[in-house]
């Protein structure tokens, strides 16, 4: 997935992430020290993009949305998104503890 958001001086800024879904809502883990997350506190509006792979122009498939995101604070809300980032990237398992802990930010999509 790629999310964009809009930096400080208002240029967008796409990145690549892993993400995982629970109904209508999107997670991403993002470093709290990232740009990413620097972005999203300082203006919540971001659009997503979900491609599948494809080898010509002909088979290009893909979603385009717009959404708020915000950073997670319902525990148990956290445990849902991480048991579902695990189970998605079992490697992540793997992660030094302190890499696994920053799994903070919560992309709601609008309708």
């Amino acid at each position: 997935m790629t999310i964009a958001t809009i930096r400080p001086d208002g240029f967008p800024q796409a990145t690549t992430v892993s993400y995982v879904s629970d109904g209508a809502t999107i997670y991403l883990g993002c470093a709290a020290e990232s740009q990413k997350a620097k972005n999203i506190a300082q203006c919540n509006k971001v659009s997503l993009t979900v491609n599948l792979p494809y080898a010509n122009w002909d088979e290009i498939r893909g979603l385009s949305l717009g959404g708020i995101a915000g950073r997670m604070t319902d525990n148990e809300e956290i445990l849902r998104a991480t048991k579902l980032m695990f189970g998605k990237f079992p490697q992540a398992v793997e992660l030094p503890r302190e890499r696994q802990g920053d799994r903070g930010i919560l992309v709601g999509l609008s309708r």
